[in-house]
C-alpha cells in the first residue's frame, strides 16, 4: 500500500523531528575572568571610605556575546558554541577591575555602575578596543580609560593602555592571560588614582 504524497511529507517531518530530539548537543561550558588572587590587606575600616565608581565599560560588538571569541590569522575570528562566558563580558571586566582596585588601592571602595545616589569620589570609565587572544595564545588588550571627577564631570586622567600577555595555547591558559592583562590595566588605573588621593 502506497502513502499519498502529503502523508509521506508528514511522516518525513515526524521522523526528522524525532531524530533531532534524540540528538543532543554537548552542554555549554561557562567561564569567567578572575581578579587578583592576593587577599586584601587588613586595615581599620574608614568611617567614610572614598567610593570609586567603575563604569561605563564599553566592549566592542564582536566581543559582546555569550560565545568566547578567538582571533585567527588575518582578520578572521572564531566563536565557540560550547565555551561561553558565565556573564556578559562587560560586567565581568567591570567586576574584576573593581575587585583589583579594592586590593591595589585599599583605602578605596570600588562600586560598579550603576551606583544610585552614592557619593562617588572618582569615576573610572573604560573603553575596550580589543581584548582577545590569537591562535598561539597571545592575549592583546587595548583600552582607553579615564579618571573623572563626578561632581564637575572633569577628566583628571586620560590614558590608553596596550597590553600583551604571552600564554600557552589552550582556553584555560588564554583566560588566565586575559585575567593577567586586566591586572596590568588595574595597576595602571590604581597608580593614577593614588596620585590623586
Amino acid at each position: 500500500m502506497f502513502f499519498k504524497p502529503i502523508t509521506r511529507i508528514v511522516l518525513l517531518l515526524f521522523v526528522c523531528v524525532a531524530v533531532s530530539a534524540c540528538s543532543t548537543s554537548p552542554p555549554a561550558r561557562l567561564y569567567a575572568l578572575k581578579p587578583i588572587a592576593t587577599a586584601a590587606p587588613v586595615r581599620a575600616p574608614a568611617p567614610e571610605p572614598r567610593l570609586i565608581g567603575i563604569g561605563p565599560v564599553d566592549i566592542p560588538y564582536y566581543l559582546d556575546r555569550n560565545q568566547i571569541v578567538t582571533r585567527q590569522a588575518g582578520n578572521r575570528y572564531d566563536l565557540s558554541e560550547i565555551e561561553q562566558w558565565a556573564e556578559p563580558i562587560g560586567d565581568n571586566v567591570a567586576g574584576v577591575v573593581a575587585r583589583n582596585l579594592s586590593i591595589l588601592v585599599p583605602e578605596s571602595h570600588p562600586v560598579v555602575k550603576p551606583w544610585v545616589d552614592a557619593p562617588v569620589f572618582r569615576q573610572v570609565a573604560i573603553k575596550i578596543a580589543q581584548f582577545d587572544a590569537d591562535a598561539n595564545g597571545e592575549v592583546k588588550l587595548i583600552a582607553s580609560w579615564a579618571v573623572i571627577e563626578p561632581s564637575s564631570r572633569r577628566f583628571l586622567v586620560v590614558r590608553k593602555s596596550q597590553i600583551r600577555v604571552a600564554t600557552a595555547a589552550g582556553l584555560e591558559n588564554v583566560l588566565d592571560g586575559m585575567s593577567r592583562a586586566l591586572e596590568q590595566l588595574s595597576e595602571a588605573i590604581a597608580a593614577a588614582l593614588r596620585q590623586d588621593w
